[in-house]
């Protein structure tokens, strides 16, 4: 089985932001822990009272605004913790990809960019699962997780409607 885990970037509604961000990264299931552990580690090194809080959202990391990034205030340092987990997803398991779509939203006017990035997403992790089984015979099933956001219900309701059609 492979966990395809999303999470969103950017506001539908908000003017001010040209794109919207839907990325997210397909872990095989046995493979889950050790990533887990990893940022598990990292996150320790941030907030060692509560690493469980602590989110690596990039924009956020960067900024520095926002605890508890805002407690590192050399951009280098925020920099590295970047670097840092994305070097988590370099060390892992070649089975483990990293997806995402950027929409354009005025290119597509009427049409609601996190469907479109969602639809997108959705069919790359499912070509992805027909090409290991092509080429290897491997008959993972797949599972998408979805971030919490402001978008949550209508990505429900997406899953769904995607599942069934």
């Amino acid at each position: 089985m492979y966990i395809f885990y999303l999470d969103d970037a950017g506001s539908t509604r908000n003017a001010g932001e040209k794109n919207l961000v839907l990325g997210g990264i397909s872990v095989y299931e046995r493979h889950a822990y050790w990533f887990t552990s990893q940022l598990d580690a990292i996150a320790s090194r941030i907030d060692s009272t509560n690493p469980n809080n602590v989110e690596f959202h990039a924009s956020e990391i960067f900024s520095g605004k926002t605890p508890p990034w805002d407690r590192f205030k050399e951009k280098e340092e925020r920099i590295q913790i970047i670097k840092d987990v994305l070097n988590v997803v370099k060390r892992s398991y070649g089975e483990n990809k990293v997806f995402a779509c950027v929409v354009h939203k005025e290119s597509f006017p009427g049409r609601d960019p996190m469907e479109m990035a969602f639809e997108d997403l959705c069919s790359r992790f499912n070509r992805y699962l027909s090409k290991l089984y092509s080429t290897s015979g491997n008959r993972s099933k797949g599972i998408i997780v979805i971030d919490e956001s402001s978008y949550e219900t209508s990505l429900q309701q997406m899953a769904s409607d995607f599942r069934r059609l």
